[in-house]
Parts: C-alpha cells; structure tokens; sequence
C-alpha cells in the first residue's frame, strides 16, 4: 500500500510547494508536537504543545529512563491532540508526520516513533524521519528565509555540544564535538551544587531572584548578579579546557571537577558566601564562553580557508547559527556577537523557545524534506513506514575534526579575552 503524497493536500489552490505537516518530538524528558503550515514563502505556527518532565526526574538527579518513557506515552497522546485542536485541523489534514529518530535515550525515542507510526498508518499520511541535531541546526531557516546554505553551526545544549558545516538539509560536516559531558549537563550540575550551599548557608538575600530559576539559566543570574557588583569584576582562574589542542573539539569534565572542588574547599574553610557564589558562577560561564569561543573562532578560520573545497562559490555573507538550550544564554550570545562581528560574520539565533527541544523545530525539518520533492525522504508505504526503527547514537554528518586538527590553526587566547563581556 503506498500513499500519493500530492493527493493528500487539502489546499492545493495556493502556491505550489505549500505544505502542513504535524512534528512530533521525544527524544529526551519533553513530550512535544507542533502544527507548522508553510505557503511557500513563510512558515506558521497553528498548533503548538509540551510537557516537560524536568520536575518529576529532579529529585532523581537526572533522567530516569523508565518513567520517561512511561510518561512520554501518555503525554505525546495530550500534546498532539492539543496542538491539533489549535490548529483547527485533523491529521488527515496533514502532508505528512514527521518525528524525531534519532539521536536520544532509546525508551524516550521509542514512544515517538510508535506513535507517529500509528498515526501514519491509520490516516495514510507520509512519515517522514527527522535527525534531531539536524533539526536543531535548521530551525534558523524557519524564521528567516534570507539564511540560505551553506552555514556554520554551534550547537549547544544539555545533551550535546559540536561545530558543524552545513551545505543542505542532508549535508552536514563536523568540525568539532564534545569528548565527554556538553555545557549544559556540566552548568546543571555547578548549578546545583552552589544552590545547596545557599540552603545551607542560608544566603537567600543575595539570591532571592534565583529561586524559582532552574540550572543553567539560574548560573546565569548568580553570574550576572557578580558583573553588577563590579566595574571591574574579578574572575577566579580556572584553566581553559583543551587549549593547547587545536581542534575545534571540546572537553566540559575538567571544567566540572575544578570548579566543584573549589567549590567544596570553600565550604570546608567556612569562605563561601553570596558574594563567592555570585563569583564561582561568573567564572565558570567565563571559561565556558572562553572555550567554545576559541572553538568556534578555530572553525570560522578554517571554513574561511577550505570553503572551496566544501562549496564551488565564496560566501559573501557568512553565518554563524547558534542553537540548543544553552544558546539561551545571554551572555554567551553577547560574546558571540562580539566574535562574529569582528570576522564579518552574521549570527543568527532562533528564538529561545525553539533553542530547546520542541515540536516545531521537528515539523519544520520535516517541511524542509518535503520542500527537497525527494522521494526517498519520506516512508510512504506501510512496509517502509513499519520499518522504521529510532537510533541512540547518531552522528550529524561526515566526521571532518581531523581535518581540522591537522590544519593546525591556532588562536592565541588574547584574540579572545577581548571579546568577552
């Protein structure tokens, strides 16, 4: 049984190479789907939902697989049939389900893909597998259609960190990836450590304002908070993560056990109080920032070198697309104006609701498939749409980091200090 694609648009009557398809998302603790309409010149968002399980993993201290997929089976069903009910459309409405496969936490995945599956199946739409770091990176070109292949990207988020030369929906190269935690598990963490040194220590008057923030984005406060305090801020000096590799890979753990022991030495002396929490957490987003800084200055020096060989035609307007959770920061995108600005590269950020996980980012990849009019993109008969299987490890593309390594660029740190703010 095979499904004609075009004889399921409902709105044939408006410009050719209009599409609406449903995106469903589960690769890790949030439960997601999205309705995205796209006319041929802009997407829209009709139906949107989410349900987070951040508060029911918490007090586990991280992700506990089992009841992840336990819930992801019974939020998928809420939020694909909210974002419907938004929309005002059914799913026989729809060009095409596309739904995150691959990379993620396997029972997560495996509640997604079923029920996208099913769905395909009983309403005899196209399935359409989506990459979910791909997702990431694509997202950008939903908002403005102006940002045309090839670009750079950083992605950066709670699960994943890497640098990647993007030539087209399917042609990702990778410059760089992280060699073991990504930035965000590793702010988490920090985060939550100098949070019980605030209930133990009692210093809620200097972070009051943090209280109802979680993780990473509560670092960012207590960070901000120090800058304030200061003209002329001082910084503690925790070494720069791989400096003296040039590569465009990273390594968050070193970061993590300096900054946890210092952090324990200072309760242990009885020294740590708001203001050192306030500093602890400057200095860590510092180096963060220092460290994908260098990275990414790296890949900007080395796509500027070898664009010939990944792309017939120079760039005349060079981008830089910064997604995934931690990409929230605004901090972090500060720096990273400043260092694209001076190396006559735009940056481009999605909105920070589409830097997390979520439907949309997932629906609009699907869109960019569909507007690809290939054929073996989609799973349109039900032997290939039962095929369908999700995948835990996944790389984004071509692995080219030694390439990199062996271009041996370097990038003194004090090109970078400036551009910190």
């Amino acid at each position: 049984m095979e499904f004609n694609l075009t004889s399921r648009r409902r709105y044939s009557h408006k410009l050719t190479n209009c599409y609406r398809v449903l995106g469903i998302e589960s690769t890790f603790d949030d439960s997601a789907a999205a309705v995205l309409e796209y006319d041929g010149n802009k997407a829209t968002i009709l139906g949107e939902s989410i349900l987070s399980q951040t508060n029911e993993h918490r007090q586990y201290g991280g992700l506990v697989p089992p009841i992840a997929q336990k819930l992801h089976s019974i939020n998928l069903e809420i939020v694909v049939n909210e974002c419907l009910t938004q929309s005002g459309l059914s799913i026989s409405g729809m060009d095409a389900i596309a739904v995150s496969t691959e990379p993620g936490q396997g029972l997560c995945l495996s509640e997604g893909v079923t029920l996208a599956k099913r769905l395909a199946m009983e309403h005899r739409v196209p399935l359409i597998p989506i990459h979910h770091m791909r997702a990431h990176a694509l997202t950008a070109r939903m908002a403005d259609q102006r940002l045309s292949f090839p670009y750079l990207v950083l992605l950066i988020s709670g699960g994943h960190c890497l640098l990647c030369w993007v030539e087209g929906v399917e042609e990702f190269f990778i410059l760089g990836t992280s060699l073991d935690n990504s930035p965000g598990e590793i702010l988490d963490k920090i985060a939550r450590r100098l949070w019980t040194s605030v209930i133990e220590n009692r210093l809620l008057a200097v972070t009051t304002d943090c209280i109802s923030t979680p993780g990473a984005a509560q670092l960012e406060l207590l960070a901000l908070l120090h800058r304030k305090a200061s003209e002329a801020p001082n910084y503690i000096n925790f070494t720069a993560p791989l400096y003296r590799r040039r590569d465009c890979d990273f390594s968050w753990s070193g970061l993590l056990t300096q900054s946890l022991s210092y952090v324990e030495n200072r309760v242990s002396s009885g020294q740590l109080n708001g203001a050192e929490i306030c500093l602890i957490a400057a200095s860590v987003y510092r180096t963060v920032a220092t460290h994908i800084l260098v990275r990414t200055q790296r890949a900007i020096h080395y796509i500027d070198s070898q664009t010939s060989r990944f792309h017939g035609n120079s760039i005349n307007e060079p981008n830089l697309v910064v997604s995934g959770g931690v990409a929230r920061n605004s901090l972090l995108r500060g720096n990273l104006d400043n260092l694209c600005s001076a190396n006559g590269y735009n940056v481009v950020f999605p909105e920070p609701h589409l830097c997390t996980d979520n439907g949309v980012m997932i629906a609009w990849t699907g869109i960019e498939k569909l507007r690809l009019n290939d054929r073996r993109l989609l799973l349109t008969t039900e032997d290939e749409i039962k095929g369908l299987r999700y995948k835990q490890k996944s790389l984004i593309g071509l692995d080219k980091r030694t390439c990199v390594a062996n271009a041996r660029i370097a990038v003194p740190l004090k090109t970078i200090i400036k551009f910190l703010l």
